[in-house]
Order: C-alpha cells, then structure tokens, then sequence
C-alpha cells in the first residue's frame, strides 16, 4: 500500500518545480484531527496591518474546510467551489511534498485503479490577508491569533 502511495505522487513530484507558491506564506499545515477535511495552518498577515510595528510578521491561526474546494471526478480530486468530493472520498491526509517544496492532501476516492488521489493544495488554495482561501472564500469563523509563534 505505501509503494501504490508513493508511485501515486511520482508524476506530481516531477511536474511541480516552482519555489514561489500560494501557500509559501503559511505554515504548520496539518488536518483537524476530528475532521480530515479541515485544514489548519498558521498564515503571514500582510506587515503593513501592524501599525504600531509595520516591519514585524504577524502570522494568525486559520482554517479551511477543503471539503467546499474539490469536487470528485471520477476518482480524482478537482478543485471546484462546492465541491462534492466529500462525499465519495475517505481517508484523507496531508502530506509535504520537499521537492516541490508543496503540500499536498490526497484521498482514497472511489477509482477504479485503486489507486489514491493526490492534489497539490497550492493549487486552488491561498493566504488572502493571513486567512485560508479557496475560490476567494475564506472561512470566517476559523481565524485567531496565538498558538503560532
């Protein structure tokens, strides 16, 4: 199984080689713990919004239900906004791509190779003013400073 997995990022490993990416402003990317399609990270707030001290990095906590991000075309996860792939896929995680220097999330979606599915979240995720996005919606209720120093 860790060798299908493996293989299964061979081809996403080989096609990513940018250095400069959406999330590259972000941090500690993990999952919820109760709820695998939920994404944490702690993101660079945007150093102008400090006004006491405009030249320190302010990183906030902040969430994302990727859920509302991928769609499941048959097997394999496509970001589009309202998105149906949580219905069909189970076992999600995040994994940190070094050579890509990316994170990628994957599920067992129903496909009819067997194999995973693998999605580089630099895709169609991005930190818009220290908060998680997806399509230009972020989740409002998943912000809060602390817990990222």
């Amino acid at each position: 199984m860790k060798s299908t997995v493996i293989a299964s990022l061979l081809p996403l490993l080989a096609s990513s080689a940018h250095a400069t990416t959406p999330l590259s402003t972000c941090r500690d990317v993990h999952g919820d713990g109760q709820d695998n399609w939920v994404m944490w990270s702690c993101c660079q707030i945007p150093s102008d919004t400090d006004q006491d001290d405009p030249g320190r990095e302010v990183w906030q906590r902040t969430k994302l239900n990727l859920g509302q991000c991928l769609r499941n075309d048959r097997g394999e996860l496509v970001p589009e906004w309202g998105g149906d792939a949580r219905e069909t896929c189970k076992e999600c995680t995040f994994q940190w791509d070094g050579g890509a220097s990316a994170w990628l999330f994957g599920c067992w979606c129903d496909k009819k190779d067997g194999q995973w599915s693998w999605i580089h979240l630099d895709s169609f995720v991005e930190n818009q003013e220290g908060m998680l996005s997806c399509f230009g919606m972020v989740d409002q209720h998943g912000t809060g400073y602390g817990g990222c120093d």
